[in-house]
């Protein structure tokens, strides 16, 4: 049986204060991933998107800054550098990357959460999608400043008319569930719709929950079925015990996986840099 991230932090939890708890600090996410800050590099010569990047081309300054941070420490000061130049040169990727190491003092940078918040609000208003939602995040989790969870909803329904597929699928399983927004199952089942044919597995499973007890959409038990049958060949783990193939969760887990599951699924753990 393979066990997935979820199996993994359901297990923990069982032994783990702290980790119980991270299954209720939700849609907060790790606001630590390092290694996922940038998104992929493009192909091509070194020394061509380097030429490019001295001409002042924004973009091209970006891809230096990323193929200098995976090549290790010794590089991160040009790496950084290029960064933050691309981002006052108006690529929009470059702001929020360079607002999330601001407002999480990434690479042994100072933390400085305001001026991190303003370079984020700044790749949101020249029309990074992402950004939206890290600007979610950061309110409902007061990473730069008191928690706001109304204005984070205003910003996760933002991000989510804008086409950001993990807000969709954290929308939608808010207006399932009720969390900080008026209950509403089929306005709930447009935005799940929409984040699963994204590929949201989360969405996936919320959906097929709502098709199998006719919440805010007709009952279909067999497209319920289908859809739980799909997520299990992944290894989801919820969707494997709707499948039929139940895990082997220990006895004492008994009450966490009841009582827990449901929840843990409706606001999934987001890295901030996932897509």
């Amino acid at each position: 049986m393979r066990l997935t991230a979820f199996a993994a932090a359901l297990l923990l939890a069982c032994n783990l204060p702290v980790a119980a708890s991270m299954l209720n600090s939700l849609p907060g996410g790790n606001p630590h991933p390092e290694a996922t800050l940038t998104a992929p590099i493009p192909p091509g010569d070194t020394e061509l998107w380097q030429q490019r990047a001295n001409a002042g081309d924004a973009y091209a300054q970006w891809v230096v800054s990323a193929r200098l941070l995976r090549s290790g420490p010794a590089h991160r000061p040009a790496a950084l550098a290029a960064l933050r130049l691309s981002a006052e040169n108006g690529y929009a990727k470059a702001a929020l990357d360079w607002g999330r190491i601001l407002l999480h003092g990434k690479y042994q940078t100072p933390v400085d959460a305001p001026e991190g918040l303003r370079w984020i609000e700044s790749a949101e208003q020249n029309g990074n999608t992402e950004s939206a939602h890290v600007l979610a995040q950061v309110h409902w989790n007061g990473w730069a400043g008191p928690v706001d969870r109304p204005k984070a909803v205003q910003w996760f329904q933002r991000a989510a008319e804008s086409g950001w597929a993990p807000a969709r699928a954290v929308l939608g399983l808010m207006l399932r569930d009720g969390i900080e927004i008026a209950p509403d199952a089929r306005e709930a089942v447009r935005w799940l719709e929409l984040a699963a044919n994204q590929g949201r597995p989360e969405a996936k499973f919320a959906l097929a929950e709502m098709l199998s007890t006719g919440q805010g959409i007709a009952r279909d038990d067999a497209r319920a079925l289908g859809i739980y049958r799909e997520l299990a060949q992944t290894g989801y783990l919820p969707a494997e015990q709707k499948a039929g193939e139940r895990p082997q969760i220990p006895r004492r887990c008994g009450l966490i996986w009841r009582n827990r599951r449901r929840r843990a699924m409706s606001l999934p753990l987001l890295n901030w840099a996932s897509a």
